[in-house]
């Protein structure tokens, strides 16, 4: 079983970076500053991406900040 604890923690980070570019749609948040990085390693399907890796992206863009990400 997933920890339930890990939707808190993801929803805390994706908050923090939604709120530096707070114009942009979800979607469009998702795509860009999120998704790209994995999908190059899942082959386009987000279905497959375990929400570890989620949470140490989004944990790398809260950190660095959207201006200052690695990808």
């Amino acid at each position: 079983m997933r920890d339930p604890a890990r939707i808190e923690r993801i929803t805390r980070m994706l908050k923090a970076i939604w709120l530096q570019a707070p114009d942009q749609r979800l979607g469009q948040l998702l795509e860009n500053y999120i998704l790209p990085e994995m999908n190059e390693e899942h082959a386009d399907s987000s279905w497959e991406i375990e929400d570890t890796e989620v949470e140490q992206r989004l944990s790398r863009l809260v950190e660095r900040g959207l201006d200052n990400r690695d990808d």
